[in-house]
């Protein structure tokens, strides 16, 4: 029976490259001369592209790309031996979740490192975490969506002339253009969308550089806003949570304290939190009696 080894989970459309050891399972003096790699298994509807790199130390390079749906794949890995044997490994790789939108790529970075989360810190049923996806939907939802905000246009002075190549949205932490312009569109007063050959964007403090002089001329963003701090603070209470089933012990001498890791939890997600923006809450009287017309007669 083949060695089975289970690879890290990747994304739908993802290209990862696991890595197979068959330094465990050589004699003495007999090397990894040649690899293939073929699917065995795909998950119902799926295909994928599977390529072997280049082996060093016997191990063997194998990466998968863009796989199509979500579900398990199979690869055999077949090594030829230097002595002319041959050894077969069977790498198992999870593919659990849908790609994210590519205009998320660095605020999910940003929150990763908020929140010193990895791909594999824990488990929940079958499902690791932290995935892309999973901090795409922590993002979302402390997303704020907004529509034809007016951009102010930054006043710049060089050599005695005024000239306007900045504009500051209101909103900064922004999905990047990139996830396409039903998300981030950038249009001027007569509504038509501003190609990206004539401007950049600082999505994390929002502020758009044309290429160009723009005299103050108007212009309108339609975009989503994400607050970090209000998402670092969800996913360390997550970590938190996961924490809880841990607890003391004392061996060999030596006292473990592996609860405070949950505390540690607790206190950046209140650090964070402390740094959130402000949430607003419309509140309605319970004991108001109803107006009708007759009130005015």
């Amino acid at each position: 029976m083949a060695t089975e080894i289970y690879a890290t989970q990747q994304t739908t459309g993802e290209i990862r490259t696991h890595y197979v050891d068959f330094t465990k399972d050589l004699p003495s003096g007999i090397s990894v001369s040649s690899a293939t790699g073929t699917t065995t298994t795909y998950p119902s509807g799926g295909t994928a592209t599977i390529t072997i790199g280049v082996i060093a130390s016997d191990i063997v390079p194998v990466t998968v790309a863009s796989p199509t749906v979500a579900g398990v794949y199979y690869v055999d890995v077949t090594a030829t031996l230097s002595s002319g044997d041959k050894t077969v490994a069977r790498l198992i790789v999870p593919v659990n979740w849908a790609t994210v939108r590519a205009g998320m790529v660095d605020l999910i970075q940003q929150l990763r490192e908020m929140s010193d989360v990895g791909v594999n810190d824990f488990k929940v049923g079958a499902v690791t975490y932290w995935s892309d996806k999973h901090l795409q939907d922590k993002l979302d939802q402390r997303r704020t969506d907004f529509w034809e905000d007016e951009l102010s246009p930054i006043q710049q002075q060089r050599n005695g002339t005024t000239y306007y190549t900045d504009y500051r949205a209101h909103y900064g932490n922004l999905e990047s253009v990139d996830s396409g312009t039903s998300v981030f569109k950038l249009d001027d007063v007569g509504g038509t969308n501003q190609a990206t050959t004539g401007w950049s964007c600082d999505y994390t403090n929002g502020i758009i550089t044309f290429t160009t002089d723009r005299a103050g001329t108007s212009y309108f963003l339609t975009g989503r806003s994400y607050d970090l701090n209000a998402a670092a603070a969800d996913v360390w209470r997550v970590k938190a949570a996961n924490a809880a089933k841990m607890y003391n012990f004392s061996a060999g001498g030596q006292s473990f304290q592996r609860n405070q890791f949950m505390a540690n939890c607790l206190q950046m997600a209140q650090y964070y939190e402390g740094m959130a923006a402000p949430t607003n809450i419309s509140l309605y009287r319970g004991d108001n009696a109803e107006v009708t017309d007759a009130d005015f007669d």
